[in-house]
């Protein structure tokens, strides 16, 4: 990637090394011989490797929660 403004600022291209984590937490209880509910929680933080100036370092940071009722027939 060339990216003229960001290598007119720090002299180079962007890193192309993304490192991060990922948390999930999934809970499903049994309500009925027929039924269920489950309750997850995802979150993920990722960011740009490199030695690029950490305040204009490239990053994101999600965090998704789903509750979900579930029936069978």
């Amino acid at each position: 990637i060339d990216y003229k403004l960001f290598t007119d600022r720090f002299g180079r291209n962007i890193p192309g090394t993304l490192f991060g984590g990922a948390g999930n937490v999934n809970i499903s209880l049994r309500t009925g011989p027929k039924s269920s509910i489950q309750f997850n929680c995802n979150y993920l933080l990722d960011f740009l490797a490199g030695d690029v100036n950490k305040a204009y370092r490239f990053s994101s940071q999600t965090f998704q929660v789903n509750l979900r009722y579930n029936f069978y027939w």
